[in-house]
């Protein structure tokens, strides 16, 4: 980190705009949480985190242009940035060319190493094999792939097709749909999600796309305690937007859950609010916030720029109506359930 004297600035790059901007917003007040933490706590080595922040809009050519200016024209070399694997794709060459660091708190897909990058959140065997042997065993063989066009669902659609083939399951139809498709082209999918009629439809649809289709879903009338939408990519915070009613019986598959009644989630919740717009907690925001543990550790006299993280999370529990289960360590699958 650099920065003007007296303080250590860091680039934040997350989008508050665009199709993506409810995630990313929540990324963005995970962010802020942390670096207030350790500014109250006395900074780093003595010095005061500076925060510099810019909205991309959910546009990956300005992920790159903004990557590009922090690291040449505002005196950055840490970046806490991008939710979607295509704006990482779009930033990595410009932190490599300018030998940054680019923290990615997003699940992503895997098959990628840069020495510029750390990855702290959930690769596909930390959250894929446990979904579906949950699908599986609680819903039946036939599944539904439906994704947004882009690397991640292709490459989580690749694994989840394997282990569900591999296991006696069937995909009986794998479709994808744009990054801004719209109500019109999310009711064609609908439409053919119905006329499937499978046991249940793995999503990796993102952004305002999946808040069309679990709309859709629940003014369908499909009983989603037999036959529901299982993703990897729905925050905790969306189900807010789309409105709980709507999401019942789905399924959501992460390495962390805000709304799981843990140890640690009720000392957060015990914590003063981040300024943001609502006092909630949030499955991405603290996600980030609980990834790269150098919290602890800020103020001990080691050279920022080199901190190792660890990462590590908690057995995963599962949830289903009020009661948990163990099952694959470092992953938690939940029933979304509304009271």
């Amino acid at each position: 980190m650099t920065g003007t004297a007296g303080t250590w600035r860091v680039g934040i790059l997350f989008s508050r705009s665009g199709i993506t901007s409810v995630t990313e917003s929540e990324h963005f007040y995970g962010t802020a949480l942390a670096i207030e933490e350790i500014n109250a706590g006395g900074g780093v080595l003595g010095r005061q985190i500076e925060p510099i922040t810019y909205d991309p809009g959910s546009d990956p050519e300005a992920f790159r242009s903004l990557a590009r200016r922090l690291l040449t024209e505002d005196d950055v070399n840490v970046i806490f940035g991008c939710s979607m694997s295509g704006s990482r794709k779009a930033v990595l060459p410009i932190v490599e060319r300018y030998n940054g660091l680019l923290w990615y708190p997003s699940i992503y897909e895997g098959f990628e190493y840069s020495e510029n990058v750390l990855y702290t959140g959930a690769t596909l065997n930390q959250n894929t094999f446990a979904l579906a042997d949950f699908i599986l065993q609680r819903y039946g063989p036939r599944v539904f792939m439906a994704g947004s066009d882009y690397i991640y669902p292709h490459e989580s659609n690749r694994v989840m097709r394997d282990l569900l083939e591999c296991k006696g399951g069937t995909i009986v139809e794998e479709q994808y749909v744009p990054l801004d498709a719209d109500e019109r082209r999310m009711r064609r999918l609908m439409a053919d999600i119905e006329k499937a009629a499978p046991d249940a439809v793995f999503s990796t649809v993102i952004g305002r796309s999946a808040q069309i289709l679990y709309r859709l879903y629940a003014e369908a009338g499909i009983d989603r305690t037999r036959r529901p939408i299982a993703s990897l990519t729905l925050a905790e915070g969306e189900i807010r937007v789309i409105g709980a009613e709507h999401c019942t019986g789905h399924v959501l598959a992460a390495p962390y859950l805000a709304s799981v009644d843990s140890g640690e989630n009720l000392r957060r919740r015990a914590r003063p609010p981040v300024r943001r717009p609502d006092d909630r907690d949030h499955v991405v925001a603290d996600g980030l916030y609980a990834g790269p543990p150098v919290r602890p550790r800020a103020g001990k006299g080691r050279n920022p720029r080199h901190l190792s993280p660890r990462t590590g999370s908690a057995r995963g529990r599962l949830c289903v109506a009020g009661g948990t289960h163990d099952v694959r360590p470092d992953v938690a699958v939940f029933l979304v359930e509304h009271h």
